[in-house]
């Protein structure tokens, strides 16, 4: 595919139409993506580096390092070749966006001496391990979970409690769920909070907490589904037969 002609010492640069191959949507975890781009030009061989704009957050183009990345420099005196080969893990949701090849004549810094590849687009898809944000869970008083789950696309959630099975904004005798909410994090202190992409935060709260009081969370996704246990404790439990215990 042809990208664009240089004047004066660039005559053009090309990268061949692999995006078909690797343009798609990968399951987490699933291995690793391999992209690939080439480049023409003369008199010189160019620079390549590899650039990436997600699908989410901040809509910016930025480098990006590859997981693995090799070169191969073809120079002829008709032509100087550069392929680059650029190994991309599908290990996290936020590796989700389009990515791109950027081409430089070394030493020259007007646009003219700059060109682009077509770009691979890249969609990660899955559910992550679901995190424990904070939770408080004093016997017999009210306390709360409050967990982070990122997941791509936006999942369905079940607690499952000692009194059945509750979706988000539903309540039973003692347990109540918060709607799911994007994940705010604040980066540094006095900053602004930001959305962290494909993350939410959802919270329970529970009414008079039971010693034997045991959580599960359920994520259903497109592709998957998962339970996992919430490992938490109640705190200030009477021993067996005090007073308290009796209550």
């Amino acid at each position: 595919m042809f990208i664009g002609r240089l004047p004066t010492t660039v005559r053009s640069l090309a990268q061949k139409n692999e995006t078909k191959v690797v343009s798609g949507t990968y399951q987490l975890n699933s291995g690793v993506v391999e992209m690939f781009c080439s480049f023409s030009s003369l008199p010189e061989p160019v620079t390549v580096q590899w650039m990436f704009r997600p699908s989410e957050g901040l809509p910016q183009w930025r480098e990006f390092a590859c997981a693995s990345k090799e070169e191969k420099k073809i120079c002829k005196s008709e032509e100087k070749l550069v392929e680059s080969r650029c190994t991309l893990r599908t290990n996290q949701l936020q590796m989700s966006g389009s990515y791109r090849c950027y081409a430089t004549i070394p030493n020259q810094v007007e646009a003219r001496y700059k060109a682009y590849s077509s770009e691979f687009n890249v969609n990660v898809v899955g559910i992550e391990e679901p995190k424990l944000i904070d939770y408080h869970l004093p016997y017999h008083r009210e306390g709360h979970i409050e967990l982070e789950v990122c997941a791509n696309p936006r999942p369905e959630l079940f607690w499952v409690t000692e009194e059945g099975i509750l979706r988000p904004q539903e309540r039973s005798h003692r347990f109540a769920t918060t709607s799911l909410l994007p994940r705010k994090v604040i980066p540094r202190a006095g900053g602004p909070a930001t959305s962290l992409p494909y993350c939410y935060a959802t919270r329970m709260i529970v009414h008079r907490s039971h010693a034997n009081d045991t959580f599960r969370l359920v994520v259903r996704g497109e592709l998957e589904t998962k339970m996992e246990r919430i490992n938490v404790r109640v705190v200030n439990v009477p021993k067996a037969g005090s007073r308290s215990e009796l209550e």
